[in-house]
């Protein structure tokens, strides 16, 4: 998994930002979460690297860790073959057939209903792929990134789902760190990029502006990882050498030895991909209303991967119904996804 348990350092360049850390570390340690505050100096003696004026600062998390995205969806994948497996015990380590299959190369191309008996709303229970009929036994969960919205629209014939997630390009710069620039031991991000977590509705998210923050890694083969952009840009997801440009200029204001100039680097490589971003601003995970047996799990944008387990353990609770969530865990789960909630509030809640 490329999984390096080293830490994360979220730096600010003003003293207004400096504030918004010192409340972001109360707010981490009333959960638990140990965050050290440093001034900017204490943050270049750290990270010799880097560069923060002198009122600036960092957060630093000693417990954070970075792991490759693709390697880890690919292991859980293998570890629900394993788990799924008949008699399998925790590890997955005695044979027989997987009750779970992956499928992939094969479009899902609709849903399948069926009566439910009661005269009450329509019931899930399969999707038809090019290849045929895939029944399900307890229903379907849409967990198609920035491809869910419009998949649901189309299946069910509904174009209020069509804008509810949508694509946001980004790009990722890799490349082999600068001659004589000192190596990142933590990963490193500015503290707007944190605010796109903070930010719901039409006041931010869907903005069509592109939006470059300073994110900064090492990783296991000890390239220099660095982005990131924001950008509202359809489904294209071809690299845009502007971007990748304000990427470096932005790099370079934090990362003084790093050449701002794309040609000074011949290693650079670029990747692009399509974000799910939901319009209103937080994630659609539940079921959907007047629709028994489809849940959607969409629109976490950049933190897929992060809250990937807790989304999990949402989906199952609707799924098997509400063993083990207790009354303060109900606050977070929606009772069904309407779609007169799917877009953001004219005040942007």
């Amino acid at each position: 998994l490329e999984w390096e348990a080293r830490g994360s350092l979220l730096v600010a360049s003003t003293a207004e930002e400096a504030d918004q850390l010192r409340r972001r570390a109360d707010m981490l340690e009333a959960a638990g979460v140990r965050a050290q505050l440093m001034d900017s100096k204490q943050v270049m003696q750290m990270e010799p690297a880097l560069h923060l004026p002198a009122d600036g600062g960092g957060l630093m998390v000693a417990t954070d860790a970075q792991m490759h995205a693709k390697k880890a969806t690919f292991h859980l994948l293998d570890t629900c073959v394993a788990l799924g497996k008949e008699g399998a015990d925790a590890a997955g380590v005695t044979c027989g057939v997987s009750h779970f299959r992956t499928i992939l190369g094969t479009s899902a191309d609709e849903l399948h209903f069926e009566d439910d008996g009661e005269g009450g709303s329509r019931c899930v229970a399969g999707v038809r792929t090019c290849k045929g009929l895939i029944q399900a036994r307890l229903g379907v969960v849409v967990a198609a990134g920035a491809w869910s919205g419009g998949w649901l629209a189309r299946a069910l014939g509904d174009a209020a789902w069509e804008e509810a997630v949508t694509p946001r390009r980004g790009h990722l710069l890799e490349l082999d760190p600068p001659e004589g620039m000192a190596p990142l031991t933590r990963g490193v991000m500015e503290v707007k990029y944190s605010q796109h977590y903070q930010e719901g509705g039409s006041n931010s998210i869907m903005r069509s502006e592109t939006d470059v923050t300073f994110t900064a890694t090492r990783s296991a083969a000890g390239k220099l990882l660095l982005g990131s952009s924001r950008e509202s840009a359809s489904w294209n997801d071809d690299e845009a050498p502007e971007v990748t440009r304000r990427v470096l200029e932005r790099a370079a204001m934090f990362l003084p030895g790093l050449d701002p100039d794309p040609r000074a680097h011949p290693s650079l490589s670029v990747r692009v991909g399509l974000r799910p971003q939901a319009t209103r601003g937080l994630p659609l995970i539940g079921p959907v209303q007047d629709t028994r047996g489809l849940w959607v799990a969409a629109g976490h944008e950049g933190s897929g991967l992060t809250l990937g387990a807790a989304t999990g353990e949402l989906i199952r609770w609707h799924v098997n119904g509400d063993d083990g969530m207790n009354e303060g865990d109900m606050r977070w789960v929606p009772q069904s996804l309407r779609t007169s909630e799917l877009h953001p509030s004219p005040t942007g809640l």
